[in-house]
């Protein structure tokens, strides 16, 4: 999407001539509505989002974008819907249900309670049976990096030298970064005012990935 909009490439909205769509229901660009499906009062579903045969989506359900609603699944009343979420075939999701983002939803399911963001639920009713920690720790670890790096560079501004353009794992918080036992010990201040961690407490800490572990 983000290249097709550099290039002004315009989306088009696919909507099946049986398919059957209150008039105050919102379909946008990019998504399409198979044939058959049904969108009731005060429906939205989001940009390149995929309503697939049969599906039922009740009043005032909210789909975000990449969402994609298998073959005659239901989505009653209230149902919020979270971006890349799939909601297998024939899967029933109760009114007033909230599903988070990039979670899947096993075909023939009966959801009856809100679903986590990653997670994978199954069966009647359904449970959670898998959770992608990976993806959280890797957008967790991502942020903890732009953390540290903006405290690093905000210490090594304040000592005259130039920003860390990059900041690795394998970075040696003295002989990359060029700290010294003052600057590190304003780090240490600075990261607990943050995060509530004193980096130092315990065990060894020599390089930016020794201080992540410590985040977690």
């Amino acid at each position: 999407a983000l290249i097709a909009n550099q290039l002004k490439v315009e989306f088009t909205t696919t909507i099946h001539p049986s398919a059957v769509i209150a008039p105050c229901a919102t379909v946008s660009r990019g998504s399409a509505v198979l044939a058959q499906a049904t969108l009731q009062t005060d429906v939205f579903v989001g940009d390149h989002s995929i309503i697939n045969t049969s599906a039922s989506i009740d009043h005032d359900c909210r789909l975000g974008n990449f969402v994609h609603i298998a073959p005659n699944a239901t989505l009653c009343g209230d149902v919020h819907v979270g971006e890349g979420t799939h909601v297998g075939a024939g899967a029933t999701v109760i009114e007033h249900i909230r599903i988070g983002k990039w979670a899947t939803v096993g075909a023939g399911s009966v959801v009856i309670r809100d679903v986590p963001d990653f997670a994978t639920v199954v069966g009647c009713p359904a449970r959670v049976i898998k959770e992608h920690l990976t993806d959280k720790t890797k957008m967790k670890a991502i942020e903890h990096l732009q953390s540290l790096c903006n405290i690093i560079n905000s210490i090594r501004q304040s000592a005259g030298r130039d920003s860390v353009s990059e900041l690795k794992v394998e970075h040696h918080l003295q002989r990359d970064l060029e700290l010294d036992s003052l600057e590190l010990a304003e780090m240490t201040v600075l990261i607990e005012s943050k995060f509530g961690v004193d980096v130092f407490e315990e065990g060894t800490v020599t390089t930016v990935r020794d201080v992540l572990k410590k985040l977690k």
